[in-house]
């Protein structure tokens, strides 16, 4: 049975997929460099985020090393030139965070909305201009538009995602092709 490490902090989620796939598991997390070249060569995979470097010190020690994940979109921290000449595979998730960032994003377009950056600005230099930012409410209007700056592939990406997160919420968010 392959056998995995997880030296980063996932969800749950990620054992249970493994499990379930009849590979065993070991989650240890905050492990030193030295600590990590000590125990890699127990593991045929190695599942990372950001925290933990894959060093070329790191992965030749890992002697039945085949296989790197990175679990989100960079391989930054992983020496892939290393991997390579060590016939050890990398990958990397890079849609796996599409959901937070499509979030994310409405959540900033949502604060423009509002005004709220700059009454934050306000309030810090000690100003209180409530008047001044009595702000819309979504609530009041039939067609909430926001306006994107950006290109046609994050329109379409929100687009998708407020389908998916707006399912059974009253908020309907409509993105114009015109840009400011």
């Amino acid at each position: 049975m392959p056998k995995i490490l997880i030296s980063d902090a996932l969800s749950n989620l990620a054992n249970e997929v493994f499990e379930r796939n009849n590979i065993e598991v070991d989650t240890q997390t905050d492990l030193t460099p030295n600590e990590l070249k000590d125990i890699i060569k127990q593991y045929d995979g190695l599942v990372v985020r950001s925290a933990t470097k894959a060093t070329d010190e790191i992965i030749s020690a890992g002697l039945k090393l085949k296989i790197i994940g990175r679990a989100g979109a960079g391989v930054d921290n992983i020496d892939l030139d290393s991997a390579k000449k060590n016939n050890v595979i990398v990958m990397n998730t890079p849609g796996g965070n599409t959901n937070a960032t499509a979030e994310h994003t409405l959540s900033l377009l949502l604060s423009l909305y509002r005004s709220i950056p700059d009454a934050s600005y306000g309030t810090h230099q000690g100003l209180w201009e409530k008047k001044k930012f009595k702000g819309l409410e979504l609530k009041e209007t039939k067609k909430e538009k926001l306006l994107l700056k950006q290109g046609k592939n994050l329109e379409i990406q929100l687009k998708q995602q407020n389908r998916q997160m707006t399912k059974n919420n009253p908020l309907r968010l409509f993105f114009l092709k015109k840009y400011l």
